[in-house]
């Protein structure tokens, strides 16, 4: 009996644009404020137990994400070319520790 032999598909430029879209844990974590922050001020009754049940989080964790809202934009901007240049990525950890200040 002849290997199976598995040949994965040369990646096209398609492909490869994807992989290059892909938001970071940063970009992830502000989408996901901004967007609880503003169905908060959209929807008077929903809470953030509410939230924290839907996405599957702790209502701490979501307390804590919605404090990066606090961070300055010049701040987010300086961490994300901070990345962008090849240096360690900041943690979700160091972020909320900018949001206290």
């Amino acid at each position: 009996m002849a290997p199976i032999e598995f040949r994965l598909p040369k990646p096209t430029e398609a492909t490869q644009a994807s992989v290059d879209q892909r938001k970071g844990p940063l970009t992830e974590a502000l989408m996901r404020s901004r967007s609880w922050t503003a169905e908060l001020a959209n929807n008077p009754s929903l809470r953030r137990a509410d939230i924290a049940r839907r996405e599957g989080l702790t209502r701490a964790r979501v307390t804590q994400l919605l404090a990066l809202n606090r961070i300055l934009p010049d701040a987010v901007q300086q961490i994300r070319q901070r990345t962008a240049d090849g240096k360690r990525p900041v943690s979700i950890r160091m972020l909320l520790g900018l949001a206290r200040r």
